[in-house]
């Protein structure tokens, strides 16, 4: 990119061909615009390109390239790439497998009021199938909710359903419900 190129403008080609807007979907096209955007550190063009990176959309697969992208995003304040590095640690793709790590990655995200990353890590430690580990996962959940996450309420009225058996009312589970419909 030279200097009179706007990375914003390059970002936004490559949502259009990433979307199909006016243009046919091409993701190949899109993340080679994501990555002009993000030689000029734009964050979700970095977070954009990681995944490109990570799927090998439009060059061949590189998992420390991604990671190292996404952990240049977060630092610059697009903090969902916490996670999406964090799952690289979380799935070993590319990375010694090092869950504890991956899920600090969430962690970090999570409490930058990223939704996503509440609901991932509301998920493992759902999977932790203790007291403790339901706890946090309602804690996470509710977060989410709280933030307006349709799927975090319907997953509260689950949690509820399904572990709280006497423990709350089916009026308080039913309004979760509703309040995701």
């Amino acid at each position: 990119a030279t200097e009179d190129e706007d990375p914003l403008a390059m970002l936004s080609v490559g949502l259009f061909y990433e979307y199909g807007w006016g243009k046919k979907v091409d993701p190949k096209s899109a993340c080679i615009w994501y990555e002009k955007a993000a030689q000029k550190e734009i964050p979700v063009a970095l977070d954009s390109t990681a995944k490109c990176y990570e799927k090998g959309i439009h060059k061949k697969q590189d998992f420390g390239k991604a990671l190292e992208s996404y952990l240049l995003a977060a630092e610059l304040g697009h903090h969902i790439s916490f996670c999406n590095a964090g799952n690289l640690y979380i799935e070993g793709l590319g990375v010694k497998k090092n869950l504890e790590k991956g899920i600090q990655l969430c962690l970090n995200s999570a409490q930058q009021s990223s939704i996503p990353a509440m609901l991932k890590v509301a998920d493992f430690y759902l999977k932790k199938s203790t007291d403790e580990g339901k706890n946090a996962a309602l804690h996470w959940y509710t977060n989410a909710a709280n933030l307006g996450s349709n799927k975090a309420e319907y997953l509260i009225g689950m949690l509820m359903k399904n572990e709280g058996q006497g423990l709350f009312a089916h009026s308080e589970i039913t309004n979760w419900f509703e309040k995701a419909a």
